[in-house]
This record gives C-alpha cells, structure tokens and sequence, in this order.
C-alpha cells in the first residue's frame, strides 16, 4: 500500500523522557535531542512523570494543548508503547528517537537510531498514519500496541529481559531466553482468528504482529504491513527444549515461523487462550488472561522519514 504523508510545522514539541533511565543511554540521547531541537528552533517541554500513570496523564494533556505541533518519546519501544495509550487516534504525530534496547518501533519506520538523525526527521514534519493493534482482556481492559504481542516463550522471555540489567543490548535478550529455556515447556492453547479455530493444542510461542519485528530486528512477522488493516499470525506449536536447543538458529535470528512446527496467519481479530502466561507487547507486560488482539486502522500517527 502507497504510503502518503501529511506535512506539519514543528515548532514546539513535548518530550518524553524516562526519568528512571539516569545517566544511561535515554539519558544522553534525551539531551543530545533536546540541544538539537534548541539549534533548529524548536521549543521544548519535558515530560518524566515519576510514575507510568503520571506519565500518561502528562502526555494527554501535553495532547490538549492546541499550541503543541508533535509529541516525541526519547527511549525504548515501552515507552513508545506509553504514549501510544493518550496520543493514539489524535491529530498529534508522535515522533521517536530511538533509545531502547529494541528500538522495533523505529527499525519499521526506517526511523535512524542515533538521536540526532531522529531529530532531522522530526524537525522536517512529515507524518504519516497506520495501523495499531489493540488488546482487549476477557475484563474488558484494552491497550495499544504498536509492533508485535506474544504469548508462551517468548513472554516469558520478554520479562525475563526486563528482569535483568546485564548484559546491555540486544545481546540481553539471547541470555534472557537461555535461562526461560531451562525451565519451559510448551503450553495448551486455543486460537482463533476472526472467530474461527486456528490452533487447539500444545504451544511453545505465537505472535501477532501489526508491525514485522521484535527483539532489535527479528522478523518473525516477515509480511505484516502496519497499513492493511490486519495482523500476521505466528505460531510455533508443540516442541521440546531439546527441539527448541537444535533450531537455536531459527529462533536466535527469528526464522522459526518457517520451521515445520510452525504456522502462520492473517486476520483483523486474533484471540489466544493460553492459561498461566502473561501477554507481552512492545516488550511489556499487558494482561495475564486470554486476549484478544484486533487491527485498528489508521490509530497511529508517526513522523517518518519521507522516502
């Protein structure tokens, strides 16, 4: 699908930050971005709310403020995953400079990854709309994500990673599936996309993704396209560790959903019963029941590089 875009002048932006990130990599970035914005002329409004909630409050009414031309996350795909909740389905673009350990949000919008690139692409403001996925708990409790959800390993490894602080990068989420490893064992579990019966049985992982990556660039949702209304299924069924130790390959570079175990799928609503684990999207914990994902069209609005 043609991507179109929408022009914006930025002259004023409110910026999100986490003030938990300290004096590491966000921390930088924030302030390389913030001296960026000061060259070109833009004026800046920090938002670090001390708590999630406080945070989100701050975005929504940053939101409201007619005079604001963009809000821009400084930092990983949770706190992308933040903003979505207040700015999705706004007049806002949402603008990233990529500071996280994934930075998926920014890899499928060819987004640079060093700050100062991002800025350039934010000053010269051009937006263009997507899709987003929406997850729904059987409570009624419903979130936004903008890449991928899993349910089954990779959940367990997507906690295990925000678990630990060692080692740095993309390289923590290689440890952090080597220790789940040792102690999984794959779950049943029942599918269903756009109410029909997809998979009944034993599952090692499944993803949905609106976007195609997780993980720092594993595509283990190679066709999905944030623009044509639906979301890409992925589903690894029944496998042992030891199967799982013998396809470290497909898994470490994320082909597995082209193993034989594997299968995948397409579908505006997509709803996984998998008892005892936590769904995970863009990297964070979202509900402990079955869910339901479905594709909302054109709730994202991103600053995008244009070509």
């Amino acid at each position: 699908m043609e991507t179109t875009f929408e022009r914006h002048e930025i002259r004023q932006i409110a910026l999100l930050v986490n003030p938990a990130a300290g004096k590491g990599k966000s921390s930088a970035a924030a302030e390389l971005a913030r001296r960026a914005f000061a060259e070109a002329g833009v004026a800046v409004t920090v938002l670090a709310g001390a708590s999630p909630r406080e945070s989100k409050e701050l975005i929504r009414r940053s939101i409201d403020d007619k005079s604001l031309d963009a809000l821009v996350v400084c930092g990983g795909d949770g706190l992308v995953s933040l903003a979505l909740q207040a700015q999705a389905k706004t007049a806002v673009p949402l603008g990233i400079i990529p500071a996280g350990t994934g930075n998926d949000h920014a890899r499928e919008y060819h987004i640079p990854l060093d700050p100062l690139g991002a800025v350039k692409v934010i000053t010269a403001g051009y937006a263009t709309r997507t899709d987003l996925g929406l997850m729904r708990d059987d409570e009624g409790r419903e979130k936004y994500f903008g890449t991928i959800a899993c349910m089954g390993f990779d959940s367990l490894s997507s906690a295990r990673t925000n678990s630990i602080s060692f080692p740095r990068g993309a390289s923590r989420y290689v440890v952090a599936g080597l220790i789940e490893w040792a102690r999984f064992h794959p779950r049943e579990t029942r599918i269903y996309v756009d109410g029909q019966e997809v998979c009944s049985g034993p599952v090692t992982t499944c993803v949905m993704g609106n976007t195609k990556s997780y993980g720092g660039g594993l595509e283990v949702c190679p066709h999905a396209d944030p623009r044509d209304g639906l979301l890409e299924l992925s589903i690894l069924g029944d496998m042992t560790r030891w199967g799982m130790l013998r396809n470290a390959g497909a898994y470490g570079n994320g082909t597995w959903w082209n193993l034989p175990q594997a299968q995948t799928g397409r579908g505006r609503v997509i709803r996984v019963e998998m008892p005892a684990v936590t769904a995970y999207a863009d990297g964070d914990a979202y509900f402990d029941s079955a869910i339901e994902c479905t594709a909302v069209p054109d709730a994202g609005y991103y600053l995008v590089p244009r070509s």
